[in-house]
């Protein structure tokens, strides 16, 4: 599988995933970028067709991770 880069000036979107009983999680999506797999995560979480990575609410400092990179949605 070829990987491909993630750039930080790629993002389009930081978006919010909902959940029942718990902090949400959010998917990153990517103008470009990443491998044709990360569409699966773009189409079922950002309801797009871009490029996305999921970020799962048990990472530290999550909502700081998720301030940082809203900074970069062009």
């Amino acid at each position: 599988m070829v990987q491909k880069e993630a750039r930080l000036e790629d993002i389009i979107e930081v978006k919010k995933i909902s959940a029942m009983f718990r902090e949400p999680d959010f998917v990153i999506l990517f103008s470009k970028g990443l491998t044709p797999f990360h569409r699966i995560y773009g189409l079922g979480y950002g309801s797009g067709f871009y490029p996305g990575v999921y970020v799962n609410h048990s990472i530290s400092d999550r909502d700081e991770l998720e301030g940082v990179l809203k900074e970069y949605v062009h």
